[in-house]
């Protein structure tokens, strides 16, 4: 079987002989066809991993030309950290034809022990997540129960105040942004909305006619 090699280090100061030492002796021992061992020096919350990123893009059908039956990598965290960000990834290369074979964890999706580990892995991720799901939605309820108001505070200003002072004194809106403590661009929809709310009364009562 013709196989890619995976191994990574979270700093440019670590090393990554032995990593690809392992993969290469259990390549040997199974009879693999080591073809290429990627490499990334990054951490692993960072999936956008050229070296990672390349080989998933070889192995696709479109770019697999040497046929690559299997991905070698020397510890499960070297791919991923969660559990859920493993089981995708291991999901991805099965719809890709492709096996999964983790050193340290003695792990090899070519048996039928591996398929069945990753199978329960991936029961207790989806498990994981709608317990967190359920979680959620009890403490979203609770709250609302007790009146509890979600999202940003409104922001109050003065705005008739500071339409006066832009209209007719002139001062701009970047200084009264300072002034209140909010962006430039708070200062700018709070008066376009007080604008609208004013024409509107305006256009009622005294049929669109600005008195100021």
């Amino acid at each position: 079987m013709n196989v890619y090699g995976y191994a990574r280090v979270s700093t440019l100061m670590q090393d990554l002989d032995v990593q690809i030492e392992k993969i290469k002796e259990y390549c040997k021992y199974k009879d693999f066809n080591l073809i290429r061992i990627y490499t990334d020096k990054a951490t692993g919350k960072n999936m956008d991993r050229p070296g990672f990123q390349e080989m998933i893009s070889m192995v696709e059908t479109k770019n697999n030309p040497l046929d690559i039956g299997g991905i070698v990598i020397y510890r499960l965290d070297r791919v991923g950290r969660s559990v859920d960000n493993l089981v995708n990834i291991a999901n991805r290369l099965n719809q890709l034809g492709v096996q999964f074979v983790s050193l340290s964890e003695n792990l090899d999706t070519t048996t039928k022990e591996g398929r069945l580990f990753f199978h329960i892995i991936s029961s207790l991720a989806e498990y994981e997540r709608d317990v967190i799901r359920d979680r959620m939605a009890d403490g979203v309820a609770l709250a609302r129960a007790n009146n509890v108001k979600f999202g940003r505070k409104a922001i109050d200003l003065p705005i008739k105040e500071i339409y006066w002072k832009v209209k007719k004194l002139g001062v701009p809106k970047s200084a009264l942004a300072r002034e209140h403590k909010v962006s430039r661009a708070t200062i700018y929809n709070k008066l376009k909305e007080y604008e609208a709310v004013r024409k509107k009364e305006i256009s009622e009562k005294y049929g669109g006619e600005d008195l100021d």
